[in-house]
């Protein structure tokens, strides 16, 4: 048997409160309430020496999860040889949010007209972190001209060209690509976490380009110009994860002219 004198010291107060600990048996059991999901760590300082207790079990480690009456077992007299005397003993229980790795498949559409687009986000995240993500709709062509309002039925082989609709006819063969990619970084924000789930929030731009293509029946793609954007892009959008998978809702804009609606599904790993 032994008595010791125990002081609980909170050191990360916003996620770790109600810090007791006692004696049960051979052993010392610390209990403490989590309020977010952490990387958890047990400090133990004896007549103000710091030691790293060895022969520790129960809440604690790499992304424990968060709760009340989280305990922590040391096995102080297997660990000291069945002696252990001391005057002050202060246990410090740590809880760091952790760094994590996250990738998502992801797929978008666009009602009007109706297009589609996939690709992958990925990144890391603490409290806070960053992403990137890529999509492309895989239609590719190298368009030869426009197909412009003012010239229904013809086409004008340099954007830059001033000709008159009537020296470039053209005949369409009724093939048509949606073209599109976009490639964006941000932030990304943990919102909330609750005992089985974390929700986050993320933002954040980058460029992108969207054309409509039709082919004529001589084999050559015209861009349609109003609906081809090449701008900046805006992305905005909450990722949700339940025991490491991970579930995205979005949304993402072309210079405020094409939008897109985003859902993606991956893995988050320690």
């Amino acid at each position: 048997m032994f008595v010791v004198c125990l002081t609980a010291l909170p050191l990360s107060a916003q996620r770790v409160t109600n810090i007791r600990a006692q004696q049960e048996g051979r052993e010392i059991a610390v209990y403490y309430d989590l309020s977010a999901r952490a990387n958890v760590t047990l400090k133990v300082t004896v007549d103000g020496k710091d030691i790293k207790p060895q022969l520790v079990s129960g809440d604690l480690g790499k992304n424990t999860e968060a709760g009340e009456q989280k305990r922590i077992a040391w096995q102080v007299l297997d660990e000291k040889d069945g002696k252990f005397n001391a005057q002050n003993v202060v246990f410090s229980v740590r809880a760091n949010a952790p760094w994590r790795t996250f990738i998502l498949a992801e797929g978008a559409i666009a009602p009007k007209p109706f297009q589609y687009s996939v690709g992958l986000m990925a990144g890391v995240v603490s409290r806070a972190g960053v992403y990137v993500k890529a999509r492309s709709s895989f239609q590719f062509a190298n368009p030869q001209g426009f197909i412009r309002p003012e010239g229904t039925g013809y086409y004008i082989s340099q954007p830059e060209a001033h000709l008159s609709a009537a020296e470039m006819p053209y005949y369409l063969s009724g093939k048509s690509r949606q073209m599109q990619w976009v490639v964006d970084a941000g932030v990304i924000v943990r919102l909330a976490d609750f005992s089985k789930t974390m929700w986050y929030i993320y933002a954040g731009g980058g460029y992108g380009v969207r054309q409509q293509l039709w082919q004529t029946y001589d084999r050559k793609w015209l861009n349609y110009a109003p609906t081809t954007y090449k701008n900046f892009s805006l992305d905005l959008g909450c990722m949700m994860e339940y025991k490491h998978l991970a579930v995205s809702f979005g949304a993402n804009t072309i210079g405020f002219k094409y939008g897109e609606m985003q859902i993606g599904i991956g893995y988050i790993f320690n």
